[in-house]
């Protein structure tokens, strides 16, 4: 892994395991609700989705950690870092900024996410 990559991991991963320590059912990662956003992030993560080249990097960002969120899910559930189903829960989830940043509702988006991710596509 190149410096900026372990760099921007370093960033995106604690933020992810604040969000899921902060969670009231922490023991599952998909139970876990970030916070509010103050006004100064919000403007800001407003600009990164109007700006195709600035979301575009801020999506590499993300999905750039999928191995090293897989490796911490594995060690935080018991299971194997080679467990595919594991790769696929953290790259939907890295995925989940990038999707939730455009609708009207971006907090409505990442709930409505992360409520399939835990319960499925009702009706499909």
């Amino acid at each position: 892994m190149n410096t900026s990559r372990s760099l921007n991991c370093a960033i995106v991963l604690p933020l992810l395991c604040r969000v899921v320590d902060q969670a009231p059912n922490a023991h599952y990662p998909v139970t876990a609700v970030a916070p509010d956003p103050d006004p100064e992030f919000r403007r800001t993560a407003e600009l990164v989705v109007a700006t195709p080249a600035l979301r575009a990097y801020a999506r590499a960002l993300w999905t750039d950690c999928e191995a090293a969120l897989t490796r911490v899910i594995a060690e935080e559930t018991g299971r194997d870092a080679d467990d595919l189903s594991l790769r696929l829960l953290a790259r939907y989830v890295l995925e989940i900024p990038d999707l939730a940043g455009t609708p009207p509702d971006p907090r409505a988006a990442m709930d409505t996410a992360f409520a399939h991710l835990r319960h499925g596509w009702p009706g499909l």
